[in-house]
């Protein structure tokens, strides 16, 4: 039975509701809504690895649980995004003695955590290029960075910041702190990333002796491996393993990995070795020997990455990981002619998501002196290779200490 209007006045004009509060999710979060919406089947996906991620981590007993977000459900992830795209990145206060290196890498590796059970959808692996540009891109305003952020960096051993801080009293008025050598300071969080070291911070090892090589980078070194006649990797003495996987990512023959370059069967019968730069590094990068630049170029590519939880309870994405999510990768790739005694050598810095932004300095004709540099990673540098001719008779000589420094000796050409 319909109301009546003197039924309406006898129970009173009803009070209007008051207007709901509507949360305007970052646009990169929104788009990511629509396409749920279109692809029911992919937000059941992300729920349930959600669920599985946490379920996972209390299995294993992951370290510091509390400290990470468990978000259960899609508007929980929703929100998770929305504060992670705009995330500054800070590391640990130095009073935590435990994994204070290790705030940059653990959220990084949480986020991929959440969806490392996560089915490979296209649809979602597109998306997820797109949040990480997004949040590259923030990386790049002055909102990205902020006095408390980079005081913590500078509290942390491991970022050695007196490599790149001018000392007080050397340009210094009097009474002043150290300052970022960068003229106007380090705006944006990637300009704090990519910083300089000061002069003298990497010397270069043997400069004037053709037949040494040095390293590339602030990097630790973790495989060699020769190549075949056909320019593929032989691991293990099994020719049939035609491929080396990247950052523990994609698999690359030697021919795909520096496709277009038309150098893509010089280094048939060489060597192939990478090593490994931590968030806290150097992310800049040199010549390892001189030579004539031959070609210089940023491929872009994809990665994947896949988060593990070691015995130990800690977050860990092992660099021969095979499996994980698809996120805009980019490579350079820098090939130098040393002359017809050592040949072609080639270096090649790969990105690794969060942001995989690897900028090429060098252009081709030119001469680079060894130690010289060509380029740099901003946030999301990770690992940097090198590709020896035959007829240079590359030796590796790194000793017992695996992590060198950008101009240190890593090996030497065995020709005379």
């Amino acid at each position: 039975m319909e109301s009546t209007f003197i039924d309406v006045l006898q129970k009173g004009v009803a009070k209007k509701p008051k207007k709901a509060i509507i949360y305007r999710h970052e646009e990169v979060v929104v788009e990511l809504q629509e396409i749920v919406h279109n692809h029911p089947m992919l937000g059941d996906a992300i729920t349930a690895s959600l669920i599985a991620a946490k379920k996972i981590a209390v299995e294993k007993k992951l370290k510091n649980m509390d400290k990470f977000e468990w978000p259960q459900t899609l508007n929980e992830y929703y929100s998770y995004l929305d504060r992670f795209v705009r995330w500054i990145p800070t590391e640990a206060d130095i009073s935590s003695k435990e994994n204070y290196d290790q705030e940059i890498m653990n959220k990084l590796c949480h986020f991929y955590w959440l969806i490392n059970h996560v089915q490979n959808i296209p649809v979602f692996s597109e998306w997820l290029v797109t949040f990480a540009n997004d949040w590259g891109s923030f990386l790049n305003t002055p909102e990205s960075i902020t006095p408390e952020s980079l005081q913590s960096f500078m509290n942390q051993p491991l970022f050695k910041m007196e490599d790149y801080m001018i000392p007080p009293g050397a340009y210094t008025p009097e009474g002043k702190g150290a300052i970022p050598n960068n003229a106007s300071g380090w705006l944006t969080f990637n300009q704090f990333f990519a910083r300089e070291a000061l002069p003298g911070k990497r010397p270069v090892d043997e400069m004037r002796n053709d037949q040494v090589v040095v390293s590339p980078a602030d990097a630790e070194f973790k495989e060699e491996f020769p190549i075949n006649e056909n320019s593929e990797i032989i691991i293990d003495g099994k020719a049939s393993l035609k491929t080396k996987r990247i950052k523990g990512t994609h698999a690359y023959s030697i021919k795909e990995l520096i496709a277009g370059s038309g150098y893509e069967d010089a280094f048939a019968n060489g060597t192939y070795m990478h090593s490994f730069l931590s968030p806290y590094d150097l992310h800049r990068f040199c010549a390892p020997v001189a030579g004539e630049v031959k070609y210089s170029k940023a491929i872009q590519g994809k990665v994947f990455l896949e988060v593990t939880i070691t015995d130990d309870g800690e977050f860990d994405a092992p660099d021969n990981a095979s499996n994980g999510y698809e996120f805009k990768q980019t490579r350079g790739v820098l090939i130098l002619d040393t002359g017809e005694k050592n040949g072609l050598v080639a270096v090649i810095p790969v990105g690794m998501a969060q942001v995989s932004s690897v900028n090429m300095n060098a252009t081709a004709g030119v001469h680079l002196f060894k130690g010289q540099e060509f380029g740099y990673f901003l946030f999301g540098g990770s690992d940097i290779i090198l590709l020896y001719q035959e007829k240079s008779n590359f030796k590796l000589e790194i000793g017992n200490e695996k992590k060198k420094l950008a101009g240190n000796k890593i090996g030497v050409f065995q020709t005379s």
